[in-house]
Order: C-alpha cells, then sequence, then structure tokens
C-alpha cells in the first residue's frame, strides 16, 4: 500500500463512522493526505494487514475521541502504538469523553460545537493551505445553503393562474436528476441543486433557461420530461437514470457513452443526445464525495457544462 509522506492514519471507533467518514471527505477534498479505511480499502486487502501497515506508514495519527473510542482496545492499542514510534498524534475531541492519559499533555482539536471551527483548525495543524472560503461553491458549508427551487414564487404564481405545467417547463428547461434512495436525497441532492444555481445563473434573465431538480422516479413517471435535456447526479447504484445511460451501448466512434474523468478518485462522466438532438449527460464518482468532485470538474470544464448549455439553448433542438 502506497501513502504520501506526510499521510496521517485515522484511528477511531465504528461508532464513530459518520464523523470520521465526513471529515475525511473534507480533508481529502482541501488538499490533506489522510488514510481511512472504509474508503482507502480496495478490493482484495485483508482488512487488518491494510490497516496495520498503513498505521505503520503514516507518520501521523489523528486519534477521534468519544466515549466508543476510548474504551475501544483497537483505537487504544494504536495510539499507544503510535506514540511509542514517536509518530506525530492530533487528538480529535468529537464528544465529551475522558482523555486517555497519555494524550492528555497533547493539544486536542475540538469538534464538539463547532465542525467548520475544528475543520479550519486541523487543516493548519496538518499543514493544508486553506482557500477563502469562497472559492469552491460545492464546499459543505456553501452546499448546506441550497433550496429545492428558487423560483418557487414564479411557479406557484404561474401555476395557480392556470397555466400549465408545460409553461413552467418547456424545451429549454434542464432536468437535473437524483436517486430516490435517502443517501442520494442526502448527498446528492445538495451537489445537484448547486448545479442548478449555476445553470439558472448562466440562463439569467430568460425565465425557461434554467434547470429543476426532480428524482429518477421523478423522471420516469413525467412522460413529458422525457424529451428534455438532462443531467444525471450520482451513481448506477442510487441513480435508475444513471443505470439506465451505464448499461446503454453506444455507437461506436459515435463519441457517446461513458469515458473517465481525471480526479483524486474514480470519476465517470457519460454523454449522448435523445432523438431531439437535446444532450444526456450522467455524473458520478465511486461515492458521495467523487460524484460530488465529479460535479465540480465537469463545471469548471469548458467542454462540460458551457457546452452543455450551447447544445440546450442553440436555436436548432425543437
Amino acid at each position: 500500500m502506497a501513502t504520501e509522506p506526510q499521510t496521517a492514519f485515522f484511528s477511531y471507533s465504528r461508532d464513530d463512522s459518520e464523523f470520521a467518514l465526513r471529515l475525511a471527505g473534507d480533508l481529502k477534498a482541501a488538499g490533506a493526505n489522510v488514510w481511512l479505511d472504509q474508503l482507502d480499502l480496495v478490493g482484495g486487502q485483508r482488512w487488518a494487514e491494510a490497516v496495520q501497515e498503513a498505521l505503520e506508514r503514516c507518520p501521523r495519527v489523528l486519534a477521534i475521541l468519544s466515549p466508543s473510542a476510548v474504551t475501544s482496545p483497537n483505537v487504544m492499542d494504536e495510539v499507544t502504538f503510535a506514540l511509542d514510534e514517536r509518530k506525530t498524534v492530533i487528538p480529535v475531541l468529537y464528544r465529551d469523553c475522558k482523555i486517555p492519559l497519555q494524550l492528555r499533555s497533547l493539544h486536542h482539536i475540538d469538534f464538539r460545537s463547532d465542525y467548520a471551527r475544528g475543520l479550519k483548525a486541523l487543516l493548519k495543524a496538518l499543514g493544508v493551505e486553506q482557500k477563502p472560503h469562497s472559492s469552491s461553491s460545492f464546499s459543505p458549508e456553501e452546499l448546506n445553503k441550497t433550496m429545492s427551487n428558487p423560483k418557487y414564487d414564479l411557479d406557484i404564481d404561474a401555476l395557480k393562474g392556470g397555466k400549465e405545467p408545460g409553461w413552467v417547463i418547456n424545451k429549454f428547461t434542464i432536468i437535473i436528476v437524483v436517486g430516490t434512495c435517502v443517501s442520494a436525497e442526502l448527498l446528492d441532492r445538495p451537489v445537484a441543486e448547486r448545479l442548478r444555481d449555476r445553470i439558472d445563473e448562466e440562463g439569467g434573465k430568460f425565465g425557461f433557461h434554467r434547470g429543476v431538480v426532480v428524482t429518477d422516479a421523478g423522471w420516469y413517471s413525467e412522460e413529458s420530461l422525457r424529451d428534455k435535456s438532462v443531467i444525471a447526479i450520482g451513481g448506477p447504484v442510487v441513480n435508475s437514470l444513471s443505470d439506465e445511460f451505464f448499461k446503454w451501448a453506444p455507437t461506436p466512434q459515435s463519441g457517446e457513452g461513458t469515458y473517465s474523468m481525471p480526479g483524486s478518485k474514480q470519476l465517470t462522466g457519460f454523454f449522448r443526445r435523445n432523438e431531439k438532438g437535446r444532450p444526456q449527460v450522467a455524473l458520478w464518482g465511486d461515492d458521495a464525495y467523487g460524484t460530488r468532485e465529479a460535479v465540480e470538474k465537469y463545471l469548471a470544464n469548458p467542454k462540460g457544462l458551457p457546452e452543455f448549455l450551447q447544445i440546450c439553448w442553440s436555436p436548432r433542438p425543437s
């Protein structure tokens, strides 16, 4: 197993997996090198051997402290080994607990009441140069601000005035599809809504040049949506439309189908045109963090969203 020279090993209790996964994802997104078994083990590796090798190779250890962690023999053994080997141990206080004696002399990073402040302090401790807060509209803090329909007031006025739904969603509307499962709603929908916001910004003063987020169930149940330009967010496991695209066999040399995107992990894109010439796209990673990165890269690529919108909003498709 190869690790970067300054990789930090996550020592944590399985009871704290949700916090550990969130923190590892945010650290990786900010440029920190960290190793977490649930994210970095690869198929075919033996868990115990891989964890031991990672612990031996990593010069730094993040000890996630909680009531479960301080009573976990595995966590305490990892911390003791790291101290004996003179590794840098950074205590991360996740929940109130009795801090182990061997860690009391070490400055801890406190996440109990303010996650954002704790993350900033931990990135500083890891020597990661932090970008300005506004540098990414895909930061967890910005994704927290998403809302399902920023044009709610206009839509309700139109629909209650007797207009058909086609007045709101027409040939210029871009449908963004997320999965119906809970994880897709919690993790992929905020990313989809941030993408929708960018599309709305590009649409500017044109009322119909907008994005609308729906679930895959909504896509398949609403026949009127099926000929629209569409972007599916999330992989085949969580999004039925992405699954349809993934299984679709393109014509050779057509330039359509799935393709790999450069990134910190496996990222996948998909492109084809429907019968009316409108583009159909899908973006996903091997987990929610990867999907977020795939969408962010798609927005930053001149041949990504800008080219997609040019196809959608050119006069040609009818």
